[in-house]
């Protein structure tokens, strides 16, 4: 098939065109591949059980480098429109025998696209609705004005990535960015706040190779990256990370880079490469580190690195090795519960142990150092007591936690609290109150009716209880006040909805319809791939 019918099928219904090419080897793959992608999407390989992806052998996808490749898992990102060709080496596990698997695809574009200026479909620019509380200081989805004015004032610029939906971003809108502390301690910033979900932000989430939210990133005028965080940090851990973080201005990471690798520069680096999830780099740096949080973002690198290979072995390895040296750390309860996915008998082992450090931490005068909440603390506890086959001890702290967040609810300035309700919600149908918790994911909803956010808890919550024509009134309204990647993820929604309501052929067009409207961004980093990921799979299931 040549280029101009290619881009003909980007013109019509991205589902009505196929390839005449039919592909050979195809019962090699654990599933077969699909025959039409957005430009930029990554088209994800897996080899059928048995058998394993030969990397001795050449791998191509078209013209395309593999954004992750080893044995078991290939992925390549497909950037420009047309009909490119895959050959991939698929080897038995015995050896016995190496076959080839081939087939072509097509890429279709959005209407107006290039490769200069990706076009985006009127769904991906609608204008944020129900947007956060305005916070005092903040240039809000505006990041050339941010720019702008911090290289005509000479300031460093502190840029929130954040999400409407997500309770750590909410949590540092009421209570924190709101103190007068945080207020004064920023005074001589410029402050920019891009909602993560929104096209606007993209370019900006590319460079950062944001990845996570909330991450909070301090830069210079040039956009030269000083330091992050990521996930929510108290009022007191904040001031003094942007403490820090102050002290290093002169020496953003692209000037460290330069300089000589003396330990503390190694350390900073390492930290910076692991929250970017450069793990292979991570590993190298922090290999020699001697501090604790250094050694433990070690095997965290070693984790990461091969949780994104789909390392199963590596992956408890390093596992193990966390649970084994850092057994005082607030994460130490989290790797327990993880690691019964991995060796039960291993966890069963430390349960206790467990136990006892989470009841440490939610008495410890340092949790706020952490990032913890103490609603984080008892929802693992209550995971370790279900573990133990405890489940009215765990439905006693799901409520002690809920009630946790209650008592957070009231010190809101919002009329409705946000964060603290959500997680208050969510704990009450743990606890059992069902009934609580749709009360007051109704109130939710109806507080912040034009948005996004609570219409899609409230739906997703009436879906996991079954009662799926009040979770699909609950998903358009989702669907309908969405932008970005929060319409997919409403759109998948939606479409699940309809499936367990047996209206197969309305959840397939669903799909169809979110597919053929989405818009990818070229950094596989960015989460809209995740999305378009669940898309297709859900696609799989109903065609």
């Amino acid at each position: 098939m040549n280029r101009t019918l290619s881009l003909a099928c980007a013109a019509a219904l991205l589902f009505a065109c196929a390839p005449k090419e039919s592909g050979v080897g195809l019962e090699l793959l654990a599933k077969t591949p699909p025959t039409r992608v957005r430009v930029n999407e990554v088209l994800e390989l897996r080899p059928a059980e048995g058998h394993y992806f030969n990397l001795k052998a050449p791998q191509v996808c078209a013209d395309f480098q593999f954004t992750t490749r080893s044995p078991r898992v290939l992925r390549c990102q497909i950037t420009s429109p047309g009909t490119h060709h895959v050959h991939l080496s698929v080897c038995d596990d015995e050896a016995s025998y190496c076959r080839f698997a081939k087939f072509p695809v097509i890429a279709t574009a959005p209407k107006g696209w290039t490769a200069a200026a990706p076009a985006a479909p009127a769904t991906a620019r609608r204008a944020p609705k129900g947007e956060r509380h305005p916070i005092p200081g903040f240039i809000e989805n505006q990041p050339e004005k941010a720019l702008d004015a911090a290289r005509a004032e000479g300031k460093l610029l502190l840029i929130d990535f954040y999400g409407i939906w997500c309770p750590p971003c909410n949590m540092l809108d009421e209570y924190v960015y709101k103190e007068a502390a945080f207020q004064e301690a920023s005074a001589d910033m410029v402050r920019a706040a891009l909602d993560a979900d929104a096209p606007l932000s993209w370019e900006w989430k590319a460079r950062f190779k944001v990845g996570g939210y909330p991450t909070v990133v301090l830069a210079d005028a040039n956009l030269d990256e000083i330091g992050r965080f990521v996930g929510y940090r108290p009022l007191g851990a904040y001031l003094e990370w942007l403490k820090t973080q102050k002290a290093l201005a002169a020496e953003p990471i692209s000037k460290a880079l330069d300089l000589e690798q003396t330990p503390a520069r190694r350390r900073r680096i390492g930290m910076w490469r692991y929250d970017r999830k450069e793990f292979d780099e991570a590993i190298e740096l922090l290999a020699d580190a001697s501090d604790e949080e250094a050694r433990m973002t070690f095997w965290l690198s070693k984790r990461g690195r091969a949780q994104k290979l789909e390392d199963r072995e590596g992956a408890g390895e390093a596992l193990k090795e966390l649970i084994a040296g850092f057994p005082k750390s607030v994460e130490f309860p989290g790797w327990v519960l993880e690691a019964f996915k991995i060796d039960e008998a291993f966890a069963k082992a430390r349960v206790d142990a467990a136990l006892s450090e989470a009841s440490r931490w939610l008495k410890s005068p340092r949790l706020d150092e952490t990032g913890y909440e103490k609603g984080d603390l008892l929802d693992l506890q209550a995971q370790l007591w279900m573990q133990k086959g405890d489940e009215a001890r765990a439905k006693r702290v799901y409520a002690r936690a809920a009630e946790e967040y209650g008592v957070l609810a009231e010190k809101s300035s919002l009329a409705v609290a946000r964060a603290a309700n959500m997680n208050r919600a969510y704990f009450l149908r743990k606890s059992g109150d069902v009934s609580g918790a749709k009360k007051l994911y109704e109130t939710l909803a109806s507080a912040y009716a034009e948005e996004f956010t609570f219409n899609f808890s409230y739906a997703s919550v009436l879906h996991r209880l079954e009662e799926e024509e009040k979770a699909l009134e609950y998903a358009r309204k989702a669907e309908e006040n969405a932008y970005g990647d929060n319409w997919l993820r409403a759109v998948y929604l939606k479409a699940s909805i309809e499936l367990a309501l047996g209206r197969k052929d309305e959840a397939r067009k669903t799909v169809e319809a979110g597919l053929f409207e989405a818009v990818i961004p070229n950094n596989t980093d960015v989460r809209t791939h995740a999305y378009i990921k669940r898309l297709r799979e859900l696609l799989e299931k109903v065609s």
